[in-house]
């Protein structure tokens, strides 16, 4: 389905996969946690750090549209996804 797919990119070999696994998703990630300190950007929190995308994944993968949330605030971010973040730590 379309709605499942939207995380899906082609790699160089031309096989579709994960993009939070890809190699591109991982540098720009640690890129986002090092601007922002390792810390959570609405809490303090240095633990339990994800990269949320601010403007949803089809704003863009540019540093602009990332910041660093720590899980219960990433939660927050995600009403429906949310408990499920939180259940699955």
């Amino acid at each position: 389905t379309r709605a499942s797919n939207w995380y899906k990119y082609k790699n160089k070999q031309g096989k579709t996969q994960d993009f939070y696994f890809s190699s591109a998703w991982k540098e720009i990630r640690k890129q986002a946690l090092k601007r922002d300190s390792h810390t959570c950007q609405l809490c303090g929190s240095k633990k339990k750090l994800h990269v949320h995308h601010i403007g949803y994944r089809v704003a863009g993968d540019g540093l602009d549209n990332l910041k660093t949330l720590c899980l219960e605030c990433h939660a927050k971010q995600h009403p429906i996804n949310g408990p499920k973040m939180l259940r699955n730590r």
